[in-house]
């Protein structure tokens, strides 16, 4: 497994794979790949978690949409196939560290309660959690 961390304007090679794997509909991290091409450099960044060549999932650090200095919009989707298997958890632990070298912490949108459950589980608190889209 590897890590790739990149401004989703500039990671040209894996844009399409993020943008396939991110479901259709009212998700945000398909919508903010596709829309960072038209944003400034360093909008959203992407963490993403591949197996060889295989995308299992990725994080985007949304700085477009948030108004907390101190604090990201952390977006989190893994491929179907790979959940239940701890990737999420490595996903998240991940952006976290990603999100702390840039002095941010991060701030969590739960879009459904398999999603929020999965952060409690994580230990995310309270103070963590932007409302999603449902809750």
């Amino acid at each position: 497994m590897h890590w790739v961390i990149k401004d989703l304007k500039n990671c040209k090679k894996i844009y399409r794979k993020l943008v396939a794997a991110t479901p259709l509909g009212e998700d945000y991290m398909r919508e903010g790949a596709i829309l960072s091409k038209k944003r400034k450099n360093n909008s959203y960044l992407a963490v993403c978690l591949f197996d060889k060549n295989e995308l299992i999932g990725w994080s985007m650090l949304d700085f477009f949409l948030s108004k907390d200095s101190h604090a990201t919009r952390t977006y989190i989707y893994v491929k179907t196939k790979f959940r239940r298997k701890k990737f999420g958890t490595k996903i998240l632990t991940k952006v976290k560290k990603v999100a702390a070298q840039l002095n941010k912490k991060i701030k969590v949108i739960p879009h459904n309660r398999a999603s929020l459950k999965f952060f409690k589980s994580n230990k995310i608190q309270k103070n963590e959690i932007v409302r999603g889209y449902k809750y």
